[in-house]
């Protein structure tokens, strides 16, 4: 068995006891003081980053600008050495101040006493703090317009915004042959090579409306190259091809544009003079609710769905009115509602009540006109047989004086009063609050129908001569009116 005295030397032993005590050092605390230490460990157990009080994080910020080192802000906030670190690297990032590792200054000070020598010279030539990898065109012409001056190097730094060393750089190759042009065949080289881009351009030529992804996957596929689809966007861009939207005109087969091309042939010789003795009509419809064309907003990311960013829409439109109007150089004829679909009877009855009466005024306002000509698209309603009769026996009653224009079929963009529709709508489109009923959209017509300018009417009948030049150009296809 251990005795008691070789236990309690034991125990003197760990305690460091058992020999006298030594100059300058402390005996050892043994076990019993374990509990007291981790006492004193939470006593000054320090405060995460993430629970910084506004006072504390200020109060870093402070420190750090005054250029404190980090040892030193840890022990007077209070927190740990790698939240004063991220709190630096944050404050460096944002270029609001300009630290050391460590907190501690450079090694060398001969470069920083060089800057600051010039920053005394002139106060407002401070270096930008953004570093850049390459100066814009502008800041290459600002760059040699300085230099033929007399201004130093630093001013020209602080007027340009950037730092003294790249306006040294940039002043010793101006002297090379180019200029401030880089040098040919820097730069990344292109992927593509002459074979390819034409063989990016066949393929648009073969269908105009392939899309640059197609072509990227084709070349994948059958060239075996591993380009981009911006790749081929860029060289669509460089070939003068980007993409657009298209157009939209009515289908055209070949009996439609012959019979356009001849009707324009026909009134190839016209003057503006001529154009001026002929009388329009049509029909169109007015939504509730505008769906005309793309529209665009500016947004920022993440507002894609706010209330004012979004276009509102209605099935069907909300609703819409048929309108009949007709119009002459001399102004705006009679607007007539057509209710429900229009049928070969209603416009029959268009005909009696408004556009023979309009023109038959015509007649009795301008005697010395010899010869009005009526002119109507060519919809199935307008040549049924109970309309031909009534025009015929009214071209008879004129005695010369009326003539029935022959139309070609899907022509809108050679008839004037479409422009007229389309400056309608558009005045509909600036409301500030559009009409909520159909009565009140034809209320809102009828008035905005008086208000056409003439200046409008008069621009799209003496444009007629333009128009059938154009078709005559595109031999019966469609035009850009």
């Amino acid at each position: 068995m251990t005795s008691l005295n070789s236990l309690l030397t034991t125990r003197r032993r760990r305690r460091g006891t058992t020999s006298p005590l030594l100059i300058n050092i402390h005996p050892n605390p043994g076990p019993r003081h374990a509990a007291s230490r981790r006492k004193r460990s939470s006593e000054h157990k320090t405060i995460p980053y993430h629970r910084l009080s506004d006072a504390q994080s200020q109060e870093i910020e402070v420190r750090l600008r005054a250029g404190e080192t980090v040892e030193a802000i840890a022990r007077a906030v209070g927190c740990k050495i790698e939240t004063i670190n991220l709190r630096r690297a944050r404050l460096r990032q944002l270029g609001e101040i300009k630290l050391y590792p460590a907190g501690r200054p450079p090694k060398s000070r001969r470069r920083k006493r060089e800057d600051d020598a010039s920053d005394e010279r002139h106060p407002d030539s401070q270096p930008n703090p953004k570093q850049r990898r390459k100066l814009s065109e502008r800041e290459k012409g600002a760059l040699d317009y300085a230099f033929r001056g007399e201004d130093t190097e630093s001013h020209i730094a602080a007027t340009v915004g950037c730092h003294p060393r790249t306006v040294r750089k940039w002043k010793a190759r101006i002297h090379r042959p180019g200029g401030l042009d880089r040098k040919p065949g820097s730069g990344r080289p292109r992927k593509t090579n002459e074979r390819t881009e034409r063989h990016i351009l066949r393929e648009e030529k073969k269908q105009s409306q392939i899309s640059a992804s197609d072509i990227h996957r084709s070349m994948r596929a059958i060239l075996d190259l591993p380009v981009s689809v911006w790749t081929v966007r860029r060289r669509f861009r460089a070939a003068g091809l980007p993409a657009r939207r298209p157009a939209k005109k009515p289908f055209l087969t070949k009996r439609h544009k012959k019979a356009r091309l001849e009707w324009a042939r026909l009134h190839e010789s016209w003057t503006p003079e001529d154009w001026r003795h002929v009388v329009w009509c049509d029909e169109t419809g007015f939504r509730l609710w505008s769906d005309r064309g793309p529209r665009y907003v500016r947004r920022k990311v993440g507002e894609r769905y706010r209330a004012d960013k979004v276009v509102r829409t209605v099935k069907k439109g909300g609703g819409k009115i048929l309108a009949w109007g007709c119009f002459s150089s001399v102004g705006v004829g009679p607007i007539h509602r057509i209710s429900g679909n229009m049928t070969g009877t209603s416009y029959h009855s268009i005909l009696v009540r408004k556009a023979m009466n309009y023109i038959w005024q015509l007649f009795a306002d301008h005697p010395d006109i010899p010869q009005w000509t009526f002119a109507q698209d060519n919809d199935p309603k307008h040549g049924s047989n109970l309309n031909k009769k009534y025009l015929n026996k009214k071209v008879a009653q004129a005695k010369g004086r009326l003539e029935i224009m022959k139309w070609p079929s899907q022509s809108p963009d050679i008839n004037p009063l479409e422009h007229i529709w389309n400056w309608l709508k558009a005045d509909l489109d600036k409301l500030g609050s559009r009409p909520t009923s159909p009565d009140a959209l034809w209320e809102w017509l009828q008035a905005a129908w008086g208000r056409v300018p003439m200046s409008l009417i008069t621009s799209v009948v003496d444009g007629m001569p333009r128009r059938v030049a154009a078709v005559i150009e595109a031999r019966g296809d469609a035009t850009k009116y």
